[in-house]
């Protein structure tokens, strides 16, 4: 016996092509969804979850999704039908009543892409799928105008480097970018095109996000995620975040969790009174490197603000005599690289300057467009 919520495809747009990928990956899990079953938002296909071996109790209806992959270890994350609409309903309070629709260039498997559908679902907003890349070349600021798009900071990057891209993102009701640190150059670029960014900080955990910084106030100069969502509360054990919210998943692996519950996550912050949450890195990235401990998102920050560098990562590795010596993989324009390091020597500290250069062509990156750690 199907339930009947599950099978109302209203907030699929009239505009996409009934083929799209994510459009069938959509109306797979629907089905499984309308059976009365739990679905796992796997990479190949949704699959049905059962009360059964591993899986033993799991909520009906349950949303699952993989959490964790850029630093090499997964984590299963339970989502049930309260947390999807407290976190629907935490938005909305910040944002407004109106429907939410998208454009969806995320992967469904994600809770960045998924959550687009629910909240399209939720508040009779409606859902159009598209390749971030697409952008790049082609005219949506028709479609764009009462539609938001969610991005990571490299999507959003590649976008701003075409005249079409500018376009389209300006045209947006608002842009969402998590997952990562928006670059002082981008954040530059981003304000002298008008852009309408809404930097924002969440997690799987917490299906999507718990802090909103307004577009406003991004455009006036404020760096930052913002202030909580009404539906979630952090606080700061030295830097490490600890978050409650009304929408965190019932479920991590095998380990059972409630709202009432201080989840704590490994990501540093910093609280600037009028700013709010400034995300400063993560426990599991700290190098230490000659008994000095090294964030490395500080010193990939330094290298590109350089014109010439399209992306880096910076990741400790083991050495005898350093503990861990700091090392960057780095893409250029150019071949300019030893400009690069006499650019960073001048602007970094002694013990903070890479020990170890790598040019290549790509960096590896997640279909959610972050760069992939292998630490």
């Amino acid at each position: 016996m199907t339930n009947e919520k599950y099978d109302n495809f209203s907030w699929v747009d009239p505009l996409n092509d009934t083929s799209n990928i994510n459009l069938k990956y959509a109306q797979k899990a629907f089905a499984v969804l309308s059976c009365k079953k739990s679905v796992e938002l796997s990479a190949k296909s949704p699959q049905p979850v059962f009360d059964t071996g591993t899986h033993r109790r799991v909520k009906r209806g349950s949303r699952v999704f993989k959490s964790g992959g850029t630093s090499g270890v997964s984590s299963q994350v339970f989502h049930d039908e309260a947390s999807i609409r407290n976190a629907i309903a935490g938005l909305q309070q910040r944002i407004g009543f109106e429907p939410i629709s998208s454009l969806c260039c995320l992967p469904l498997t994600h809770v960045g892409g998924w959550m687009q559908i629910e909240r399209a679902k939720y508040t009779n907003g409606s859902v159009l799928f598209a390749n971030y890349k697409q952008l790049s070349k082609l005219d949506f600021s028709s479609c764009l105008h009462n539609r938001w798009i969610s991005l990571v900071p490299t999507q959003l990057h590649f976008l701003l480097q075409t005249k079409q891209g500018r376009i389209n993102l300006r045209s947006a009701k608002g842009v969402f970018t998590g997952g990562s640190k928006i670059t002082d150059k981008d954040r530059d670029e981003l304000r002298t095109n008008e852009i309408p960014v809404f930097p924002c900080y969440g997690m799987s955990e917490t299906a999507g996000m718990i802090t909103l910084l307004d577009s406003s106030d991004f455009l006036n100069g404020i760096n930052g995620v913002g202030e909580c969502l009404p539906s979630a509360q952090i606080k700061l054990d030295g830097k490490q975040v600890t978050v409650k919210t009304k929408n965190l998943c019932y479920r991590r692996n095998s380990t059972f969790l409630t709202a009432s519950h201080w989840f704590k996550t490994n990501d540093e912050a910093l609280y600037i009174k009028g700013a709010g949450y400034q995300i400063t890195g993560r426990t599991d990235r700290t190098i230490n490197t000659g008994g000095e401990k090294v964030i490395p998102q500080e010193i990939e920050e330094v290298i590109l603000s350089h014109p010439d560098v399209i992306q880096c990562l910076v990741v400790g590795q083991s050495d005898d005599y350093w503990v861990e010596k700091i090392v960057c993989y780095i893409v250029l324009r150019n071949d300019s690289l030893h400009t690069i390091k006499d650019f960073t020597r001048k602007r970094l500290l002694q013990h903070q300057v890479p020990k170890e250069w790598h040019k290549v062509y790509e960096l590896p990156l997640s279909d959610m467009g972050k760069v992939i750690r292998a630490d």
